[in-house]
């Protein structure tokens, strides 16, 4: 029995006797939209339900349900979502479109990413910090990172 936070128990399922069958792993090696939802669930510590409470398309009304948004996660799809899909997950992310677009592109269209586009683990956690800040320091940090990029740049050094 497991006791839930608003008192009721639920009874534990028994362990099969007859092993699971292997799900065949369905993802890419990088599967980037799939990261960058489960980087965003991980840092901001909310589940797929929180999630999806906010994925509303503001086009179309359409909402995501969180069991498609586990499945997204998990690599269970080899089809890009629709559009309005693509649009409610920007909206629950809280990140522009073209960003959701580029990286459903990148994981189910074989798009390549070019320089620039990086969404790493590095890239993300700036922009998490930098999308916080009020518009004027936002400034300073973009021409603080040009100013790296600059100098890490080969040839004619820019940076003195």
């Amino acid at each position: 029995m497991i006791s839930c936070s608003d008192g009721r128990l639920y009874r534990t399922p028994r362990p099969s006797p007859i092993a699971p069958l292997e799900r065949p792993h369905v993802t890419k090696p990088t599967s980037p939209l799939s990261d960058f939802v489960r980087r965003t669930l991980d840092h901001n510590r909310i589940s797929y339900r929180r999630l999806a409470e906010c994925a509303v398309d503001p086009e179309t009304g359409e909402r995501l349900d969180h069991r498609w948004l586990n499945g997204l996660v998990n690599g269970r799809y080899t089809t890009a979502p629709t559009p309005a899909r693509l649009r409610a997950l920007a909206a629950g992310l809280r990140v522009p479109p073209v960003v959701v677009k580029r990286l459903a592109a990148q994981q189910f269209l074989d798009l390549e990413a070019e320089d620039g586009e990086d969404v790493g683990d590095d890239a993300y956690l700036i922009y998490l910090q930098a999308k916080r800040l009020p518009p004027e320091d936002r400034a300073v940090v973009r021409d603080l990172v040009r100013r790296l990029a600059d100098c890490a740049t080969p040839g004619p050094s820019a940076c003195r």
